[in-house]
């Protein structure tokens, strides 16, 4: 279940796009901030559940990740925006040469 990117896979591309990674730089930050304000124990709370909410987005896109780090050493892979903009989000797009390298070798 991704819930911090979007894949879509085409017969011969895969677009991932992370869409959500800039909401969890800014929940970052202003918990980083808001927990100066709080209380000793309500500040160790939110950086309880920030830590929480890192890691589950570090275990989720732990995936395409590793998919993105096999593109890279093969050379099939192109990245596109920025990870701090919600109107044109990073998006990678790596060309699938095991798919048309395949589908070659049967014509």
């Amino acid at each position: 279940m991704a819930l911090f990117y979007r894949r879509e896979e085409k017969t011969d591309t895969v677009t991932i796009r992370f869409v959500h990674t800039p909401i969890v730089f800014l929940v970052v930050f202003i918990g980083s901030i808001a927990s100066m304000f709080m209380g000793n124990n309500a500040g160790n709370m939110l950086w309880l559940l920030i830590w929480i909410f890192v890691g589950v987005y570090i275990f989720d896109v732990m995936k395409p990740g590793k998919e993105i780090r096999q593109a890279k050493q093969e050379g099939s892979v192109r990245f596109s925006g920025s990870r701090f903009s919600l109107k044109n989000p990073l998006t990678v797009t790596i060309r699938n040469a095991r798919k048309l390298d395949s589908s070659s070798q049967e014509q």
